[in-house]
């Protein structure tokens, strides 16, 4: 058997072949980390792929050059040079693949579409502390009582009876809280673990993101017709993803106005699903958003629920992502990267604000977790729900194309909340009627003085930075321009100095134009 594998920091963009001892056919699996030999050095990899045959095997008879023939020295011949034969695999790493071979396919995917190596997006795949192995479990001394079912129970002094009462109430705890608790030393408890009243064993203590939260568990609210139409929307999918002979369903689109109750249809559609034993992704656009997202579905789904991002300790991340792929979380909360939660059995991916920016990576793989996701769905032959106020451009154009199913809440859940009026003002005819420039358009001035008026407050929003949005060369025509995104750069008065708002580069303003010498140059915009 071959193993083609990914060389962990190769920087090659391709897979390499070695060869599979019988003694690791077991364990060496898609997925599987393992030690190999690249080059001279000892490194780790993992298994993309297993095939039967490598276009580099040599059978081991031929791995010797063949003597030239008298013939061939007559004739010049020289003998064709022979393919090197493959390394083998020299161990693996852990018991089970720590990459899935569906997350596995979809690396592959994102290095082919994304143009990145392969090994960079299997390292993406994995929290840092998973993929360095510098985390480990973390292992505390547990204190639990004894029930004497039957035989003599052991002969306590009152104060050690009252002790392991106290245990026995509380269910047991960690060895330092009990000593705490109970203002006991590990002496006394040693004392009873020898006399058969408590156990002392080693247990693993789970590093929680939220322990010291107190969560409020809630129930299921009622729908209204337009919730209740786009949760059958969700569970038809849920229900076509069971036949693996259909196609996969379709991602639906979840257009509802802000206040209209998106949240509730998530998380009666992943009830749905964990009732089928089936899993879960929600992915929310900011680490900001995650603590708040989180309290409404743990208030839900308590001990189901884990959370992946990149602002937990490395203990914290890596006891969530065992918990996750040992089952026992099986809905999973974050931002980008818990698109790539170790989730088997995966039966929804829940997108919310599907159209933020803060999806996307901004370092390689350059990857949009929103799409990265719609893609994982499809692998997973599952539904995906992108829910928005605002959609995506693209993500509309598929709707209309019919890629994308979509499901409309238009009006807001609560019956008594009132929709924000909007008017849309086109300021040519403003300028047109006022025969000159302006700003702000006169309706939105009466209705700055009519809050005045009333002693209440005016949010105006701008929705751009800078003094002038480019600076230009009157006589040639010459635009400033950022080398690295050939974008113009964006004039900053209060420090006068040009800024480039996609990289953030920055240069001082020339005191003539580079290209003609000119020494006035022109804001425009």
């Amino acid at each position: 058997m071959i193993a083609k594998i990914a060389i962990d920091g190769a920087a090659s963009g391709r897979l390499f072949d070695y060869t599979v001892p019988p003694d690791l056919a077991e364990t060496c699996a898609v997925g599987a980390r393992v030690r190999v030999h690249f080059g001279r050095r000892a490194v780790l990899g993992y298994v993309a792929e297993l095939v039967e045959e490598s276009e580099f095997v040599v059978a081991a008879n031929e791995n010797q050059t063949p003597a030239q023939t008298s013939a061939d020295l007559l004739l010049d011949v020289v003998p064709e040079p022979q393919k090197p034969a493959l390394k083998p695999v020299e161990a693996v790493d852990d018991e089970a693949p720590v990459v899935l071979p569906v997350l596995m396919r979809l690396a592959r995917w994102m290095a082919q579409y994304y143009l990145a190596p392969i090994e960079r997006c299997i390292q993406t795949l994995l929290p840092a502390p998973v993929r360095s192995g510098r985390s480990r479990e973390k292992i505390r001394l547990y204190v639990e009582a004894v029930d004497v079912a039957e035989g003599e129970p052991p002969k306590l002094t009152k104060r050690q009876e009252q002790l392991v009462a106290d245990i026995r109430r509380v269910g047991g705890g960690w060895l330092q809280q009990v000593i705490a608790e109970f203002k006991c030393t590990a002496e006394t408890l040693r004392r009873l673990e020898k006399l058969g009243a408590i156990t002392i064993v080693e247990r693993q203590m789970r590093r929680d993101p939220f322990a010291n939260r107190r969560v409020v568990p809630s129930k299921p609210l009622p729908l209204n017709e337009d919730q209740s139409r786009a949760l059958r929307l969700v569970l038809d999918g849920v229900s076509q993803s069971e036949d693996a002979s259909a196609p996969p369903p379709k991602p639906i689109l979840l257009f509802g106005v802000t206040g209209s109750g998106k949240t509730e249809v998530y998380l009666q559609a992943i009830a749905a699903v964990l009732e089928k034993g089936r899993g879960a992704i929600v992915l929310v656009p900011e680490i900001a958003l995650t603590p708040q997202t989180v309290q409404r579905f743990a208030a839900r789904f308590g001990e189901n629920i884990a959370v992946l991002h990149s602002a937990l300790s490395d203990g914290e991340r890596y006891d969530e992502w065992q918990r996750i792929r040992a089952g026992k979380a099986r809905v999973v909360v974050g931002p980008r990267s818990a698109v790539f939660a170790p989730v088997e059995r995966l039966g929804l991916i829940v997108v919310d604000e599907e159209h933020e920016p803060s999806y996307k990576q901004d370092e390689s793989p350059r990857y949009n977790a929103r799409d990265v996701a719609v893609m994982r769905a499809n692998l997973e032959h599952c539904p995906i729900v992108l829910g928005s106020a605002t959609p995506a451009l693209e993500s509309w154009k598929n709707v209309k194309t019919g890629k994308y199913e979509v499901a409309r809440l238009s009006r807001r859940a609560a019956e008594d909340a009132v929709m924000p009026l909007v008017h849309i003002v086109d300021m040519r005819r403003e300028i047109s009627e006022a025969g000159q420039p302006r700003l702000f358009s006169q309706a939105l001035l009466d209705a700055i003085k009519q809050r005045l008026d009333k002693g209440e407050q005016t949010l105006l929003f701008l929705n751009r930075r800078g003094y002038s949005t480019s600076l230009v060369c009157p006589s040639c025509g010459y635009v400033a321009t950022c080398e690295a995104c050939d974008i113009a750069y964006t004039y900053h008065r209060h420090d006068d100095c040009l800024r480039c708002h996609i990289c953030g580069g920055w240069k001082r303003v020339a005191d003539k134009c580079p290209q003609c010498g000119d020494p006035k140059y022109k804001c425009l915009g």
